[in-house]
């Protein structure tokens, strides 16, 4: 009887982490989509003023969530945000508007690609 509760219990903390990751993954990667946009709106307005804010939200945001991230999956799945963040700032810092709305599209498709991967969908499953 010991051994069935030992078993239970570590099903039920497996099952319990593996919801706890997906959920996670989806509301980091819908946030950083979603600060992405706001970015994007900012760079095609030409409002450099509020581009910097929102980069640099974004940049916070990913930097407080990126190691639990790394937890749960390795460093290479995560390596291009922050490079894409540096070249963002960049660009956004030296007024090379066409460059950083460039950059951000390729961040936001990048967040969408790893949510597309790193979620659970019978799809990848199979």
């Amino acid at each position: 009887m010991k051994h069935i509760i030992i078993a239970i219990l570590v099903v039920t903390i497996i099952l319990s982490l593996g919801i706890f990751e997906q959920v996670y993954v989806n509301k980091t990667l819908d946030e950083t989509i979603t600060l992405t946009n706001k970015l994007i709106e900012c760079l095609e307005a030409q409002d450099v003023e509020s581009a910097k804010k929102h980069v640099n939200t974004l940049k916070d945001y990913w930097d407080n969530h990126r190691r639990v991230l790394e937890l749960f999956f390795s460093h290479n799945e995560f390596r291009d945000v922050p490079v894409l963040l540096g070249e963002l700032i960049g660009t956004i810092e030296s007024g090379d508007n066409e460059q950083s709305l460039v950059r951000a599209y390729v961040l936001r498709d990048d967040a969408k690609n790893h949510k597309d991967i790193l979620s659970f969908d019978i799809e990848n499953v199979l």
